[in-house]
């Protein structure tokens, strides 16, 4: 795959980090509300650090859906103009 004239590895490897990064603020989500139980090592969470955790998910959902209605529908025609 890799080779001359080949542009790189595709982009699904790309989005591996802000996948790591969307885990890492879930998990410093949960981890600020814990005041649980452990249960074989393992932390027990409650539905409040679960809604506290998971806010910044809703959040960005409700960001990426208002951006998506400010965007122009083409019907598949170029719109780009020269500045």
């Amino acid at each position: 795959m890799d080779g001359p004239g080949h542009p790189g590895p595709p982009l699904r490897h790309h989005r591996r980090g802000h996948r790591a990064a969307g885990r890492r603020v879930t998990g410093l989500g949960l981890d600020r509300d814990w005041d649980g139980p452990l249960v074989a090592g393992a932390r027990v969470y409650g539905h409040d650090a679960y809604r506290t955790a998971f806010a910044p998910c809703l959040l960005l959902a409700g960001c990426a859906f208002v951006s998506a209605c400010y965007a122009p529908e083409t019907r598949g025609r170029n719109i780009w103009s020269a500045a």
